[in-house]
């Protein structure tokens, strides 16, 4: 006998009532750095520095995320193997994304 099964898309809209976070526009002195569109599946940002941490959210494709650490520190990371930035979403959730998988532009 064979089972199969189906993941099937669900709205993500909210529910009548029901507010969402907005979100909020980058701080102007910001270092951001951007998901790589070609990410289709997106960014996770976890709640520490690892990749088997737990999973804050996943950010989408093109979405800017603001660095909460020193720019030159940051901007020595980016693009290597291993590192992680503290980040805040477009959402005001702070967490960790792997360096080597964003973007300076975007």
């Amino acid at each position: 006998m064979i089972y199969y099964c189906f993941d099937t898309a669900r709205a993500t809209s909210a529910p009548a009532g029901v507010t969402t976070s907005a979100v909020i526009p980058p701080p102007a002195d910001a270092f951001l750095v951007y998901v790589p569109k070609t990410l289709t599946s997106g960014l996770r940002i976890r709640k520490q520095p690892s990749p088997s941490a737990g999973l804050i959210r996943v950010a989408a494709a093109g979405e800017w995320l603001a660095v909460q650490e020193p720019k030159s520190a940051a901007k020595a990371k980016l693009g290597k193997e291993n590192q992680w930035l503290k980040v805040q979403d477009q959402k005001g959730s702070v967490g960790y994304v792997a360096a080597w998988l964003v973007s300076a532009s975007a």
